[in-house]
């Protein structure tokens, strides 16, 4: 992860200014003093990258490149008109001046050489992209399975769900194809692609379109829910030095900020799947749950903004089954989104099939995309899966896996008699947990209710 592209210092200064509060004085002083810390932040990081090169767990040469074009880029922009700055704008001239002083004189350098020691990295990178043939390789893919899914799976075991998984959503897509008159799913997305507004061409079309989806299904959300949150998420694009590295995101908004659905805006867009990955990043999705987590009354603060660190699984497998419950409340359009949907659906339980492949059976960057162009993807979007897959072991994992918990809990809830929107409240009340203890919970409430 330090020389990784999905978390890593090219991306950080960035997220840092977006999150950071600077409506006071005192803040924006707070801000300035995170600024400050960064060069010792990027020394802390090469002193990592050199203990992995004289242990030899080191990351794979497409990660350390894609991190270092990261920097290169962040580096490339003049210090005036770096993201950085952003929460002084508010504030006073002297702040910005200082704000630009700390850049240049500091943060800046700091990066230069951060950015010497990723051009030394690079060439002793490891070729292959995963964990295998590391030093203690498989012993550290079964952590990262752990720690990211919260359950003791064996790989082999994952990989075999995958594939038996994968196949239900290819029958699922192969389905819906036929019934809209086509041989197969890549034929019927061509076919549907010729049709008036199928592919927006600007910036402005893509962001207006996953506006009015999030603006849709935050009035959808009564009677699925009986506890929402205080407000609609905002949507924001993607920053545009990013737009290679990153699609959709979201980010949990605070007291002071609310959270925002970020949208990669590059054109051409088709508008197939960005209906699902709406309701997935905005509601009934992330902005949906992590704004209840952080809006819970008395609720510990690493509880309410470290979703991820405890429940990732949680987390994106409610992502992925909001997709899902995203057609039972009505939220496609036509079963053109509806094909995005199970487009989507089968990536993440592609991910499943290939980041076991990656890390325990040591495929090829080849072996990964062709498997995710098998399941839908197209090439850009299967080469940079397969990269984040390489920089960040077993997060993948966590979608599908999540996915099947929630919804395995759902069907034993309703076998017991409850409501759908019971069982929502239900799960959303417990916030981010691992998923044996979300299991757990709803079994001693049961108990209770009978």
């Amino acid at each position: 992860m330090p020389i990784g592209h999905r978390y890593g210092p090219g991306l950080l200064l960035g997220a840092v200014a977006f999150q950071q509060p600077h409506g006071t004085a005192s803040q924006r002083a707070a801000y300035l003093r995170r600024l400050a810390a960064f060069p010792a932040y990027l020394e802390a990081l090469a002193a990592n990258a050199s203990d992995g090169l004289a242990t030899g767990v080191v990351a794979s040469r497409a990660v350390v490149a894609r991190t270092t074009g990261q920097v290169e880029r962040l580096l490339a922009t003049p210090v005036p008109d770096s993201p950085a700055l952003a929460p002084l704008t508010s504030g006073t001239d002297e702040e910005r001046s200082r704000g630009v002083e700390v850049l240049g004189q500091q943060v800046y350098p700091a990066y230069a050489r951060f950015l010497d020691v990723l051009r030394g990295y690079l060439p002793r990178a490891q070729e292959a992209l995963g964990l295998l043939k590391l030093p203690g390789g498989e012993e550290i893919y079964r952590s990262e399975i752990l720690g990211w899914t919260t359950l003791p799976l064996e790989p082999d075991v994952v990989h075999q769900l995958g594939r038996e998984q994968l196949q239900q959503v290819q029958d699922e897509r192969l389905a819906l194809a036929r019934r809209l008159g086509h041989a197969d799913p890549a034929e019927a997305i061509a076919a549907l692609q010729d049709r008036p507004g199928a592919r927006l061409g600007s910036r402005e079309e893509i962001l207006a379109l996953a506006r009015q989806q999030v603006a849709h299904s935050w009035d959808a959300l009564p009677g699925w829910f009986g506890r929402l949150p205080t407000r609609n998420c905002e949507v924001a694009p993607v920053d545009t030095a990013h737009e290679d590295d990153l699609a959709e995101y979201y980010v949990t908004g605070s007291a002071e900020r609310v959270g925002t659905y970020f949208v990669n805006t590059r054109p051409p867009r088709s508008v197939h799947d960005l209906a699902a990955t709406s309701f997935h990043e905005a509601n009934p999705g992330h902005h949906l749950q992590t704004t209840l987590e952080v809006e819970a009354p008395g609720r510990h603060a690493l509880r309410q903004h470290a979703a991820e660190l405890q429940g990732a699984a949680y987390v994106e497998g409610w992502g992925l089954y909001s997709e899902r419950l995203a057609d039972e409340m009505g939220l496609y359009a036509d079963d053109f989104e509806r094909l995005g949907m199970l487009d989507l659906q089968a990536l993440r339980t592609a991910r499943l099939v290939v980041d076991t492949g990656i890390h325990a059976y040591g495929w090829t960057r080849k072996q990964s995309i062709a498997t995710l162009l098998a399941s839908g993807c197209d090439e850009w979007l299967a080469a940079s899966e397969t990269d984040r897959y390489s920089a960040i072991p077993a997060q993948g994992l966590t979608y599908k896996l999540g996915q099947l918990e929630f919804e395995g809990l759902r069907k034993q809830w309703l076998a017991r008699g409850g409501g759908v929107s019971d069982f929502h409240d239900a799960v959303l009340a417990l916030g981010s947990l691992p998923l044996a203890t979300v299991r757990a919970e709803l079994e001693a409430e049961a108990e209770k209710a009978r």
